[in-house]
Parts: C-alpha cells; sequence; structure tokens
C-alpha cells in the first residue's frame, strides 16, 4: 500500500517562491488534509541522501547541475519513503488516494515524452527508482550540457532544456518505463495533466508549468529581471513573467474556470 504521504520541494525563502506555488501548495494540503506533508528544501535534500544513500553520496553532489540533484532526488525519496511526490506548481482539485491501489504510479504526459515526473506515488523500496537513479547517473558521465546553463540565448537554453530532460527528467523516465520489467500504472493526462488554460470538473490535478526548477533556472531568472531593470517586487516580476509565458494573470485567474477556448 503506498504510505499517507506528500512530498514537495522548493527552496527555502518563500520570499523567493514563484507566487503559483503558493496557490499550488494551498491547494495540496486542502486536499490531503491528515496525510504527512514532508517539505524538502536543498539542505534537507542533501542531508537525506547523505543519511540514506551514502553510497552514492559522492555522485550525486558531483553532478553537472543541480537540477539533476532534484529530479533524482525525487526517485530517492519515493524508493525510501514512498508516497506521492508532487511539484510545486501542480494544482490539486481533489484527493485521488484512493485510486492509487497499485504500487507505482506516473502521470501522462502531453508533451514529447510518455510520462512525467511531476506526479508520481508508490510503495518504499519499489526497484524501479534505482533504475532511474542509475540511468540517470549513466546519462550525466556520458553527455554534456551545453558550457553555460545560464544563458540568454534562446537556442543554447532549448538545447539544454531538452538534455536535462533525457539526462534526469520526463525522457529519462519514459525511457526506464519502456524498458522495465516492472508494472508501471499510469495516471491519465485528461485527469491529472491538462495545460494551465484548460479546466473540467473531472480534473484531478493540473500542471501550471511554472519553468522555475533548479538554482541555475533561478539565477537566470533574477539576471533578466535586473536586465529588464526592473523595479517591480520579485513577486510581482514573477506574475509578469508568467503572464508573458502562458497568458494567465494570477490576480485574476480562476482554477474552476476553463479559459482555453477564449
Amino acid at each position: 500500500m503506498i504510505p499517507k504521504i506528500i512530498h514537495q520541494t522548493a527552496y527555502s525563502n518563500k520570499d523567493e517562491w514563484h507566487p503559483i506555488w503558493k496557490i499550488c501548495q494551498q491547494s495540496t494540503l486542502k486536499h490531503f488534509k491528515g496525510f504527512e506533508y514532508k517539505f524538502w528544501d536543498d539542505d534537507s535534500l542533501d542531508n537525506f541522501v547523505k543519511e540514506k544513500y551514502p553510497q552514492i553520496y559522492k555522485e550525486y553532489i558531483n553532478f553537472q547541475s543541480h537540477i539533476f540533484q532534484l529530479d533524482c532526488v525525487r526517485y530517492l525519496l519515493l524508493h525510501y519513503y514512498g508516497g506521492i511526490y508532487i511539484d510545486m506548481d501542480v494544482y490539486c482539485y481533489d484527493n485521488f488516494y484512493d485510486e492509487l491501489k497499485e504500487d507505482i504510479f506516473l502521470v501522462e504526459s502531453i508533451g514529447d515524452e510518455l510520462v512525467q515526473n511531476s506526479l508520481m506515488a508508490s510503495v518504499p523500496n519499489h526497484p524501479f527508482w534505482m533504475d532511474c537513479y542509475d540511468l540517470t547517473l549513466h546519462r550525466t558521465k556520458t553527455i554534456e550540457l551545453k558550457p553555460n546553463l545560464n544563458t540568454f540565448f534562446k537556442k543554447e537554453a532549448n538545447e539544454n532544456d531538452g538534455l536535462i530532460k533525457f539526462i534526469s527528467g520526463p525522457l529519462m523516465l519514459s525511457d526506464c518505463l519502456r524498458q522495465t520489467k516492472h508494472s508501471i500504472y499510469i495516471l491519465p493526462h485528461k485527469y491529472f495533466n491538462h495545460e494551465p488554460l484548460s479546466y473540467k470538473k473531472e480534473f484531478k490535478t493540473k500542471h501550471m508549468l511554472s519553468g522555475m526548477w533548479g538554482k541555475e533556472i533561478k539565477q537566470n531568472f533574477y539576471k533578466i529581471m535586473d536586465q529588464d531593470n526592473s523595479n517591480v517586487p520579485l513577486e510581482e516580476y514573477h506574475k509578469y513573467s508568467y503572464k508573458m509565458k502562458t497568458s494567465i494573470d494570477l490576480n485574476n485567474f480562476d482554477f474552476y474556470k476553463d479559459y482555453s477556448s477564449i
């Protein structure tokens, strides 16, 4: 049985959080009352790997990018504790725990991969997660990112984004799914993973796509903000950037309204 544990990871300083994270976190807490809630920041994640997986800690801290650590540690948390991992930018409409009657679940993707690592659930000690770690480790040793992840050049940034997905993210997870002999169950995207502007009453969750992950992305965001000579508060600049990316105005957005046909 999958334990009643919710895992989420984010920066320790909430003042730096993307505003959609705060909204989505509250939706998770609302619908999963009575569950053990484990919030992990960089320090607690580092300590977790050091204490629970000392045999791989040196490999883990020497990954060439922080995002590889953030991706891998999700798999390790589910391997050690089990439970449900939910990205900070996933909005919850309902408690779907009673639907998780098998050992391991991944969420179906609507992108160029089979599944995403934004929402996952598992019993403890399932070997699939160590297969994910092993494949990530292999790819970190054989594939190099472009020299500067903190780049303003769109082509290079897009290439690195694709490589990250392939090395440790959804494309890697999809390859593990294709290769595994274990029974892996899929949460269908039409209920769990629609694009942010859509809404139907049948939705369980929705991925709001903040695009903020890893120290490198946060640092790059600040550089862009400085380049714009923006004097607005950080949260307002986040909202402005998010509106440019998704067309969502967080000051007026209704999570229970369908904007996809507007």
